[in-house]
């Protein structure tokens, strides 16, 4: 039971850790892989990095990193007035994180420190700007996957997403697609590089599946069966440590044709790892099969997003043709 101690640690201390270390990533992907070498693959960090080189005859200095800031403070009162304060407060942590993170780092000037604009200006340029796309978008996927893991996001396209989900029903992959491509479309409008269009597109293809195969699997509902003489303890862990409901029903042996009681529970990956863990040193007989899900309805795992809008039309026409 020593397993469950670790459960004791406040949660949102978790969620804020695992938030900075993913912005911290986020951060230095763009820093030493992305922005220095001019690859737009989507997001606001793309829109300021463009910005920041319209500004560059003025300024005669990379201010991405400030633009960015202004981007996302306006972007967080979009938030907090037009989505709600719940939404607004979740990005808070990731969005200060990521902008500190990405001020620190292209001020220490880490791409020429660690000799990476020397090594892109030897030899295949392209290979190499090929290299960073990837690099960055592994990278950035992997930090981007602990800010969602802690529950939270870095805001900027976030923002727009969640809002076109809100007030335009689209849906957000759907919008966060379309905010990337219009972003690779003006980057090559303003860098007219055939390359760099294709290795943001490549980079942010990587991101994407980094975030599917790293993140996705860590957000994936498991369907459990537990077949135990020790239920109570069992339900016991699963309400009390994990807050989920269960339900207990009998079931026959087909050869033996003794009665005995099976848990059923729906669990996140890193829930239901924690609970076979625990199973075996809480009953050594019992038998656990367990189903891969993309989704459950109803109760604390329910993630649907239906507008009010779109669910008080639906309610109305039942109600209507029901009279």
């Amino acid at each position: 039971m020593n397993k469950i101690k670790n459960l004791n640690v406040p949660e949102k201390v978790k969620e804020i850790i695992l938030i900075m270390i993913g912005s911290c990533l986020l951060a230095l992907s763009n820093t030493i892989f992305i922005v220095p070498f001019d690859i737009v693959k989507g997001g606001m960090t793309s829109i300021a990095m463009m910005i920041s080189n319209l500004l560059m005859p003025f300024t005669g200095i990379n201010t991405t990193d400030i633009v960015l800031w202004v981007i996302n403070i306006i972007l967080w009162f979009v938030a907090l007035f037009l989505i709600g304060k719940k939404f607004a407060m979740s990005t808070l942590v990731g969005t200060i994180a990521y902008s500190t993170f990405l001020t620190l780092f292209l001020r220490l000037n880490l791409v020429d420190r660690w000799g990476l604009l020397s090594y892109y200006n030897e030899g295949d340029i392209t290979a190499k700007l090929i290299l960073f796309g990837l690099a960055g978008g592994v990278i950035g996927g992997f930090g981007a996957s602990l800010c969602f893991m802690g529950k939270g996001s870095t805001g900027g396209s976030d923002v727009i997403s969640v809002a076109c989900v809100k007030y335009f029903n689209i849906k957000q992959d759907v919008a966060t697609l379309t905010i990337d491509v219009i972003t690779i479309i003006l980057g090559f409008i303003l860098y007219k590089s055939w390359g760099k269009l294709l290795v943001g597109i490549s980079s942010a293809l990587i991101t994407s599946l980094t975030i599917k195969n790293f993140y996705g699997r860590f957000n994936t509902l498991f369907v459990l069966d537990i077949l135990t003489s020790k239920v109570d303890e069992i339900q016991r862990i699963i309400s009390e440590e994990f807050h989920e409901t269960s339900t207990i029903y009998t079931v026959k042996g087909g050869y033996s044709k003794e009665e005995k009681n099976v848990v059923h529970c729906v669990l996140i990956y890193k829930e239901a790892k924690l609970l076979k863990a625990l199973i075996s040193e809480i009953d050594k007989e019992a038998f656990v099969s367990e189903i891969e899900t993309t989704s459950a309805f109803g109760g604390s795992t329910f993630d649907a997003y239906i507008p009010n809008k779109k669910k008080e039309e639906v309610l109305n026409n039942i109600k209507n043709n029901g009279d």
